[in-house]
């Protein structure tokens, strides 16, 4: 989650903050929609791009792909930055209009941008068990 933070702090900053005036915490936020793989969150058509996303181009995706639709809600977040149950709600709700192929040159530029600082500290942490990603 550190690089969730650094990227959203460097690429939305005004989600962050309206985050932080919401006191809804990222880490939050995006852990649930990760360990539910965006399930209840996104249609299931864009739960399998994820899935193919991650799986065919690479566990850092997961990241790229969730700062993606945090783009998508930006205006949303935005707008409900001082009310609090607004932006609980997003942590609950399914997000409406996310689609993919509109959002794949967004993250491949935040793939050119920090994969090597990604993967390098993924593998630093997988190799703790003996597991490895090339980078």
């Amino acid at each position: 989650m550190h690089h969730m933070g650094a990227l959203v702090e460097q690429e939305l900053p005004g989600v962050q903050a309206a985050l932080q005036i919401g006191r809804v915490p990222l880490s939050s936020l995006c852990a649930g929609w990760l360990r539910q793989c965006y399930l209840g969150v996104l249609s299931w058509q864009e739960v399998c791009h994820y899935v193919a996303l991650v799986t065919c181009l690479g566990p850092d995706y997961m990241l790229y792909f969730t700062v993606a639709v945090l783009r998508h809600v930006q205006s949303a977040v935005l707008l409900a930055a001082d009310q609090p149950l607004p932006l609980l709600v997003l942590k609950l709700s399914s997000i409406q209009g996310f689609l993919t192929r509109e959002h794949l040159p967004y993250m491949d530029t935040l793939c050119r941008r920090y994969r090597r600082s990604v993967l390098s500290d993924l593998n630093a942490c997988l190799n703790q068990y003996k597991w490895g990603y090339e980078v």
